[in-house]
């Protein structure tokens, strides 16, 4: 996992990771569901973790680097693909 410079006791790290994966399992039943708000929630939802929990930069180790600019790269991919999903329901709407 990257590095996120906040000091939290372990507790608050168990509720983020809670709320995280609520939040993805929300927004993937809301986009498996064919709303538009599961495609746009998990949009914003990958916007805003990517950067931060795949930040491959800011690794020392080469291994680690690398596993995280995989992982990066990957959310990227699915970042792209809801953009042409949301796109296509755009297009296809008018």
């Amino acid at each position: 996992m990257g590095r996120f410079d906040v000091l939290l006791s372990r507790d608050h790290y168990t509720a983020l990771l809670g709320i995280a994966v609520g939040l993805e399992l929300v927004d993937g039943a809301l986009f498996v569901a064919n709303l538009d708000l599961g495609a746009h929630c998990l949009l914003a939802f990958m916007l805003a973790v990517t950067p931060i929990m795949h930040n491959f930069w800011a690794e020392a180790d080469p291994h680690t680097r690398l596993v995280e600019m995989i992982m990066f790269c990957k959310n990227a991919g699915i970042t792209g693909a809801l953009l042409f999903y949301i796109g296509g329901k755009s297009a296809s709407d008018t």
